[in-house]
């Protein structure tokens, strides 16, 4: 099983909330694919869902 299945596999079963596990799952691959411009997007794109999210409560 390769490391990235097994991150993933523990992401998964972690008690967060799925935009949560969706960053993570992003950001391992984004750093598998050597792309820090894609990690940045990722963060920012969580952030403003988390903004939003704020916003509407």
């Amino acid at each position: 099983m390769s490391i990235s299945k097994r991150i993933k596999d523990q992401i998964e079963a972690l008690d967060v909330n799925r935009n949560m596990k969706d960053l993570m799952l992003d950001i391992l691959e984004a750093q598998s694919r050597g792309s820090k411009k894609a990690y940045d997007k990722k963060i920012q794109e969580y952030l403003d869902k988390q903004n939003k999210k704020g916003g509407e409560a």
